[in-house]
């Protein structure tokens, strides 16, 4: 793993395409001409790109318009690594994003590979294998395109936990459940208690409902203006 030079990229062309059943757009990663990927693996450099790869300025390079990776070694010497053509993706075994690999066009190179991986994060790591070099690029743009009309991605059908409310009134619930299901048979078999007696503390229950509207009241009165009643005073008195 080693330290990467990377150049700023622009868009080159809108580019979505479906692995494993996932849309992605990697088209703001496939750099203009003139511009390319670089890395330094051991003492040798490699330039490469999502589409092809400008060899302008590379000597001992071949200039046709089928590469996407090429290596230059210490020694000037210019190898193709991956035909852009021949390009082929897959979807990860682990994680969200797509495995890119190419073909190279000299035998003694075995593969190319560059694995885009979906992340807020932006890096490059460079790992040579032999003779072949995997290429982990992590992007945003290793994320799939998350597509409105899938139900899956519909908000309302998204799975949420329960609520501070649902989990209280479940607890409520269950604990009323509990009271009446331990309490009437106490108060039926050990209090011998008949009719609605059975029912623990019968006489809260009985008021409850009125204590339920008395706080109602209570608490709305202040919505209500109450009018100050005065009786007339007779101003005549009788000696």
């Amino acid at each position: 793993m080693v330290g990467i030079g990377l150049f700023f990229f622009t868009v080159a062309f809108a580019k979505n395409i479906v692995v494993g059943g996932k849309e992605y757009d990697y088209s703001e990663l496939i750099l203009k001409s003139g511009l390319r990927y670089h890395g330094h693996v051991n003492d040798d450099d490699i330039y490469w790109n999502f589409g092809t790869v400008d060899t302008s300025g590379v000597m001992n390079c071949d200039t046709d318009d089928d590469i996407a990776a090429f290596l230059h070694d210490t020694y000037n010497s210019c190898y193709t690594i991956a035909i852009a053509s021949s390009m082929k993706t897959a979807p990860l075994d682990e994680g969200e994003g797509i495995e890119f690999t190419w073909d190279p066009r000299n035998d003694g190179f075995t593969e190319f590979k560059v694995v885009l991986q979906c992340s807020d994060k932006n890096s490059t790591t460079y790992k040579p294998s032999g003779s072949s070099y995997t290429v982990t690029f992590l992007s945003e743009h290793g994320c799939a395109i998350k597509s409105k009309d899938d139900p899956k991605n519909d908000p309302k059908n998204s799975k949420k936990g329960l609520s501070f409310g649902s989990v209280m009134l479940i607890i409520f619930s269950v604990l009323l459940f509990l009271y009446f299901a331990a309490g009437i048979p106490i108060w039926k078999f050990a209090l011998k208690k008949e009719g609605i007696e059975i029912i623990p503390f019968v006489g809260f229950w009985k008021m409850l409902p009125g204590l339920v509207v008395d706080g109602i009241k209570f608490i709305f009165s202040p919505c209500f203006k109450s009018k100050a009643g005065y009786s007339d005073i007779d101003s005549k008195s009788s000696v």
